[in-house]
């Protein structure tokens, strides 16, 4: 059971890179062919080269989460960035979410981004982005350090407070995220056993 989940959660995030890798191919091609299609009819008519940028919106309707990663040579310390464009018509507000190793973050160092909301006892991690203007774009920094640092994937990311069908990069935040893993008790066999015979002389002393 538990090497069906592995398979389980390795094909879903294949599938998830996957899938991020074709949408932003899609965002290149936009992003790459409009400039170049501006600045030649821009050099025809001869005129300026046009702000693409409400253009490129209209286009994609999308919420972009572009994540990077960039490590330092010889240390185990990486410095992940998640750059959120707004490439829809109106201003957007949402929630970025992971979970992150606890051994590996500082806490007053993550606190530092501006969009940082909080992170709880499991390394459940929150940001805030509010009204993120049209064709417009922020981000959100924090640095992982030591060995547990390569346990985290950028990919492994989610949003709340927006409707995920518009955003890219991200998904949707699961229904259980708020929910802490429950506690397994273990009771003292010796203790019960002992209990059984209490009963069992108590039993005894009735029948006689």
């Amino acid at each position: 059971l538990a090497l069906r989940l592995c398979a389980r959660n390795l094909k879903s995030h294949l599938n998830k890179d996957e899938r991020r890798k074709k949408t932003r191919a899609k965002f290149e091609i936009v992003q790459e062919i409009l400039p170049l299609i501006a600045q030649k009819s821009a050099d025809y008519l001869k005129k300026p080269v046009p702000d693409l940028d409400s253009t490129i919106s209209k286009i994609m309707n999308v919420i972009w989460v572009e994540p990077e990663v960039v490590k330092e040579k010889g240390k185990t310390r990486r410095t992940i960035t998640y750059t959120v464009y707004n490439y829809t018509r109106q201003e957007r507000s949402l929630r970025l979410h992971a979970q992150l190793p606890l051994e590996a973050v500082n806490q007053i160092d993550i606190a530092q981004d501006p969009h940082f909301v909080e992170i709880n006892d499991e390394g459940k991690a929150a940001w805030e982005i509010d009204n993120l203007q049209p064709s417009k774009h922020t981000t959100i920094k924090f640095v992982l350090a030591g060995e547990m640092a390569e346990t985290f994937s950028e990919s492994d990311v989610y949003i709340s407070g927006i409707n995920p069908v518009i955003v890219m990069g991200a998904d949707a935040l699961p229904g259980d995220w708020g929910i802490k893993g429950m506690d397994i008790v273990e009771y003292d066999t010796d203790v019960i056993e002992d209990d059984d015979d209490d009963s069992e002389e108590v039993e005894n002393l009735d029948d006689e």
